[in-house]
């Protein structure tokens, strides 16, 4: 049952009051309420095998009549297939096609935007995911070497996806790592004779990454290696080495090459005896793999906030908190923006290595005042009004980001009292 003081009442009477002089209009004012939007499955489970892709749907539905504008996902392994804008009409479910990758397991979310508001779903995808990508490449290339065979490793469709797909270590893609990726196998297996192929769209809405791959050893796909929406003609083209379907397709045939995500999450390793091939490895471009520091750096990832390394607000509670403060000096989350890398300094990461200080300032590192509430207050008063709590630590350690995250074993590291 619900409770609501003298002032929320009055509050409510004049809401009604209003609403029924809008419904007296010839053209009332529809309002929108919570439960205007559905989504369903709400949450679900999807088990997919490693490599292999499956298609899901979930539907939308609405009381009132809106435009679905789009719909997006955190991780690329889930993939929207439906395109946008929609139009949502009361009553009428909405399906929105997904297809969903086993590559990376965890609970992957689906954001939904209309022009009425915004609404979620979380899919748990379960999978054995294809292993670490750094196991993989060396067994590829000692397999390989055993054989007497080549290597052709495939990029396809980066789309100017230069950067990873998150800050976890199940984070995939990047350019740093594709770019170190040659250099590396050379000096793995010098006797194997590599290739590094990019085919499809590279550069997508960014300039110069074709260029960045060509300057560190990788090649644009010659005319016997194609993507095809019609890889059952393809296969019987005279020329036609490597056939990579660009649709869904149920043909087997040995010069099918088949990679489950694109936008650089993964390459396709494949193992070849003169022109014929004798296997397939599809690889994570994940963490346990080299990476080029500097390559991110010759793009701009320009922030919206002024980052101050100079300034620690942590330090006005030191007289009252020392304890604390040296409990806090040496945890990671002091050093939590110094801790990334240059070219991971940007908007997308900084909001979990940095305390905002205002709207347009942010301090290095997280702070007292990033997890206590109401510090203002509280310092302002010496410490005669109480802070109000801190936030939930998986507002950062969350699913995506950090999936074996438990928040007691964490307490543990960094517990501090006065």
């Amino acid at each position: 049952m619900l409770h609501f003081t003298r002032s929320q009442l009055a509050v409510l009477g004049v809401a009604a009051t209003c609403l029924l002089l809008l419904a007296a209009e010839s053209d009332p004012v529809v309002i929108p309420v919570p439960d205007a939007l559905s989504l369903t499955p709400h949450f679900s489970r999807c088990v997919v095998k490693p490599g292999e892709t499956c298609p899901f749907d979930i539907v939308v539905r609405g009381t009132h009549a809106c435009t679905v504008i789009s719909a997006d996902t955190e991780c690329r392994c889930l993939r929207v297939l439906t395109s946008f804008p929609q139009h949502l009409v009361p009553g009428i479910p909405l399906t929105i096609h997904l297809q969903i990758a086993g590559v990376l397991p965890g609970v992957k979310t689906v954001s939904v935007h209309t022009t009425i508001g915004l609404i979620t779903a979380s899919i748990q995808v379960v999978s054995a995911g294809l292993g670490l990508g750094r196991d993989i490449m060396q067994h590829t290339l000692h397999v390989a070497q055993q054989d007497h065979a080549a290597v052709t490793f495939i990029l396809r469709d980066l789309h100017g996806a230069i950067r990873n797909c998150g800050c976890s270590d199940g984070s995939l893609g990047g350019l740093d790592h594709l770019t170190a990726l040659p250099a590396w196998c050379s000096s793995l297996a010098p006797q194997v004779l590599t290739h590094f192929i990019y085919i499809g769209d590279t550069n997508g809405m960014r300039s110069g990454v074709d260029m960045m791959l060509s300057q560190h050893g990788w090649s644009t796909a010659g005319d016997d290696i194609t993507l095809s929406d019609h890889p059952e003609d393809a296969v019987l083209t005279p020329g036609i080495l490597i056939v990579i379907p660009t649709v869904s397709t149920a043909i087997n045939h040995a010069k099918v090459v088949r990679i489950p995500i694109d936008d650089g999450m993964v390459i396709v390793a494949l193992t070849m005896v003169k022109d014929r091939i004798i296997s397939q490895d599809v690889i994570p471009i994940d963490n346990s793999l080299p990476r080029d520091d500097q390559v991110l750096a010759a793009f701009s990832f320009p922030l919206s906030v002024h980052v101050h390394e100079d300034i620690q607000p942590s330090e006005s509670c030191v007289s009252c908190h020392s304890a604390a403060s040296k409990v806090w000096h040496a945890s990671a989350h002091a050093r939590a923006y110094s801790s990334l890398v240059v070219a991971d300094r940007t908007d997308a990461c900084i909001s979990c290595h940095t305390t905002q200080i205002s709207k347009t300032d942010v301090a290095a590192g997280v702070q007292c005042q990033a997890c206590h509430q109401n510090t203002k207050a509280h310092e302002a008063s010496n410490g005669v009004t109480h802070t109000t709590g801190t936030i939930s630590c998986q507002i950062c350690h969350d699913e995506r980001r950090q999936p074996d995250f438990l928040e007691d074993p964490a307490w543990d590291q960094i517990l501090h009292g006065r």
